[in-house]
């Protein structure tokens, strides 16, 4: 999904859920206490600072989540179970497929963003299988790849325990994290082989410039010893 669609005259949305002071996630009611919490957010907001006009009239810009829709992230891809094209998909139907809750969030703008409880396991199977065959593009094909796959990863800054400022990213979902993680291995001076030692099933982290094709030393003498009695290193 992309950004949120909300009828003519709507600024906001009502959460259905909030993540409490213990970091738990706890679902409440949109039309209550959801509306009561997203009012309380958009007290000081600088929109209705600035307009002040409207800010009397925030209960009747806000959306509730059914009246909330998206566009999908990939529009000629289907969406629902029976396999039709979609233009708009409405948040009923993603709360339904994919577990969605709109989550209060006072540093956006309509005010909650989308936390997804599960994924279709057929779109993992056909994306982690596509997944795997990235080393086997040149790396143009790799860059197209990436590209199109870290789009919605952010940078992001925080407070360390020592109060220092440090530097990382935000993904809102684990395959975002998989494609930046692989793009931080091509781009930082580093890559991930598969050893090349017959029957050895792990994956390495080498130089860029690094000439290895085994994990260890001991894949490395295991292959040599069978090189040298003719057999497949």
């Amino acid at each position: 999904m992309t950004y949120p669609v909300l009828p003519e005259g709507k600024l906001t949305i009502a959460p259905e859920a909030v993540i409490d002071e213990e970091g738990e996630l706890r679902r409440i009611d949109p039309a209550t206490e959801g509306r009561e919490l997203a009012l309380q957010a958009t007290e000081h907001d600088l929109f209705f600072e600035e307009f002040p006009e409207f800010k009397e009239h925030r209960h009747e810009m806000m959306a509730m989540p059914n009246e909330v829709r998206f566009t999908p992230k990939i529009p000629d891809s289907s969406f629902l179970p029976n396999g039709d094209l979609v233009g708009l998909v409405c948040w009923n139907a993603i709360k339904e497929q994919l577990g969605g809750l709109l989550v209060l969030d006072e540093s956006l703008f309509p005010g909650v963003q989308v936390i997804c409880t599960r994924e279709l396991l057929i779109r993992w199977s056909i994306t982690l299988e596509a997944f795997s065959f990235l080393r086997e593009l040149t790396l143009e094909e790799q860059a197209n790849a990436l590209n199109g796959s870290i789009v919605d990863a952010s940078p992001f800054v925080h407070v360390t325990e020592d109060g220092d400022l440090e530097r990382s990213y935000q993904c809102h979902n684990l395959l975002t994290a998989m494609y930046l993680m692989h793009y931080l291995d091509l781009t930082g001076g580093s890559t991930i082989k598969k050893c090349q030692s017959s029957g050895c099933p792990e994956y390495f982290r080498s130089g860029a410039q690094s000439e290895s094709i085994y994990c260890s030393s001991r894949c490395a003498s295991r292959a040599a010893t069978r090189r040298g009695r003719g057999l497949n290193p």
